[in-house]
């Protein structure tokens, strides 16, 4: 979502770069930083989130399983590659917590 590529076109060029990525755990948080470098975005990891304002992607673990996912954020809209339809924030925070917030650095 955040390159305008689909996953397994970027997951190719990850591992095509020498990035380990996991088939059931998907990358680690630094893969995904550097990763994104190879699409010309910058990411920084901030400890606070606007979720009307901000855009990058959100580390999060579901509350019942435990299980580590990423989702991106933008304009409000919380985007799951999982899902089809993006969920509005308010809406889509009840279950999981926030584990880190990778903000896009503006161009």
């Amino acid at each position: 979502m955040l390159t305008g590529k689909q996953y397994e076109d970027v997951e190719s060029v990850a591992v095509d770069k020498g990035i380990f990525v996991d088939v059931n755990m998907g990358m680690y948080d630094y893969n995904m930083v550097d990763l994104s470098k190879e699409y010309g975005i910058g990411l920084t990891q901030r400890s606070f989130v606007d979720y009307d304002k901000d855009e990058g992607i959100l580390h999060i673990v579901w509350v019942m399983t435990g299980v580590h996912h990423y989702v991106y954020l933008k304009g409000g809209y919380l985007y799951d590659p999982l899902q089809r339809l993006p969920t509005y924030h308010k809406y889509g925070r009840m279950g999981w917590n926030l584990v880190k917030f990778f903000r896009r650095n503006p161009q």
